[in-house]
């Protein structure tokens, strides 16, 4: 990390071996940003094959159901993202969210 910056991976992998495999490739990383929701389990795996990794899990806000979801998810980190999971919209779109769900 220099100052306040570090290197986070984006991926869209969904199983460990994965996800563990595109940081493998990717070089050295702090943190690992998952753009889809994983089944159970990947998370502690991918913690097992790089230790010390921060885990960023992202939830797309659709509507009041992902306060549910973001408060179950088991990662270091959730983004709540404007994105669509179901489409190729995924973030960086500059839609705004319902700021009433995410506070």
């Amino acid at each position: 990390m220099v100052g306040r910056c570090e290197r986070v991976l984006l991926t869209a992998e969904t199983t460990a071996q994965g996800v563990a495999e595109h940081i493998d490739r990717a070089g050295p990383v702090r943190a690992v940003q998952l753009v889809y929701a994983v089944v159970p389990g990947v998370i502690p795996m991918v913690r097992l094959l790089h230790l010390g990794l921060r885990i960023i899990e992202v939830v797309h806000v659709n509507g009041q159901e992902a306060v549910t979801v973001a408060n179950a998810r088991k990662a270091d980190i959730v983004l709540l993202d404007s994105g669509q999971a179901d489409t190729a919209l995924l973030g960086g779109t500059g839609r705004v969210n319902d700021w009433s769900i995410t506070a």
